[in-house]
């Protein structure tokens, strides 16, 4: 199965017996030096480390609790138009949790 997207072209689904697998492109984040006060004010905790990928900013935390805590001013948050924000950490159950912000975002609306 073949999904057409709007920021990564196609993006190629393949069965493997029970499960799923699609291949997602590779982006090389690098070390954003100075984030933005909208970033930092925004997510209420200083990220140990911000990386960026394109439009994005990527938060890293120390541990899946401070990702959990996080309560954003997407008002802020929105001033970062048109970066998306994802945070996050080492999970305890997982490889590691996210989320992601996108306050500034018009989706398309469906009918």
């Amino acid at each position: 199965m073949r999904f057409e997207t709007r920021y990564s072209g196609a993006l190629t689904v393949s069965r493997d017996s029970n499960l799923f697998a699609m291949d997602f492109p590779s982006l090389t984040p690098w070390p954003c030096a100075a984030p933005p006060a909208a970033l930092t004010d925004g997510l209420g905790k200083t990220p140990d480390r911000v990386l960026q990928i394109e439009d994005n900013y990527f938060a890293v935390y120390q541990n899946e609790q401070v990702v959990r805590s996080i309560r954003p001013d997407l008002k802020l948050l929105e001033e970062l138009h048109p970066a998306g924000v994802a945070i996050t950490a080492p999970g305890r159950d997982a490889d590691f949790v996210s989320r992601y912000f996108a306050p500034a975002t018009e989706f398309p609306k469906t009918q």
